[in-house]
């Protein structure tokens, strides 16, 4: 393991390398009690297999008791990060705001072609690079550069661990992104509704800078 790179729902990710250095990936250790199943692992490796732009599965390992998951490396800033770096200086234009949110959305839209939702979509689980491929880190900053040079953007959706069939739960997910009717007990919010809608909130974010709804983040109810 090399680093955190960050904590939800579900576990810790890490970087890491091979012992051999031939091979960088991330690895997220799962917490006590969270558990992937057969199903689980079958729609990430459909997922990875099918659908461009989203972070891929590579394999399961048990490591102490815990399951520890190893996905693709997807280095570059997250949308977040990207967000709160142009907050105070907003130096990329609509067109190419427009250009990622666009890629976006093809994203989400294959993955639905494919009879999975996301059901977490959200800046922090999205990743945005551009210029010349590379397995390095760039800067928020040196992002921001190459796509004001004209550069395209490429965009990777991260953590699809909720992505399924079925609903989640109430206290899944991340409040401020989350439909309505999802803190409810009333109808189902499937069928790509919910990523819908936050969706919406995503671009939203990204051309105003800010939520169309300041929800508590501890908030449950609509």
């Amino acid at each position: 393991l090399v680093d955190k790179l960050g904590s939800g729902s579900y576990g810790t990710v890490f970087r890491a390398v091979e012992n051999d250095g031939s091979r960088v990936v991330a690895i997220k250790v799962l917490y006590i009690g969270v558990e992937f199943s057969g199903l689980d692992i079958q729609r990430q490796e459909k997922l990875g297999d099918e659908t461009k732009g989203v972070c891929t599965f590579k394999e399961l390992l048990d490591v102490a008791g815990r399951q520890c998951v190893v996905m693709e490396y997807c280095p570059g800033p997250t949308l977040r990060e990207l967000l709160d770096t142009l907050a105070t200086n907003r130096r990329l234009s609509e067109r190419i705001r427009l250009r990622i949110a666009r890629r976006i959305i093809e994203i989400i839209a294959d993955v639905h072609e494919q009879g999975c939702f996301h059901y977490d979509i959200k800046p922090e689980n999205i990743v945005v690079d551009a210029g010349p491929e590379s397995s390095t880190e760039r800067s928020t900053e040196e992002v921001i550069g190459q796509l004001l040079s004209g550069q395209k953007p490429r965009v990777k959706v991260l953590d699809l661990g909720l992505a399924g069939i079925q609903r989640p739960s109430p206290t899944e997910g991340t409040q401020q992104y989350k439909p309505p009717e999802a803190f409810g007990t009333g109808e189902d919010s499937r069928r790509g509704a919910w990523d819908v809608f936050s969706l919406g909130v995503v671009l939203h974010e990204m051309m105003f800078y800010r939520l169309p709804v300041r929800r508590p983040a501890t908030q449950g109810t609509p």
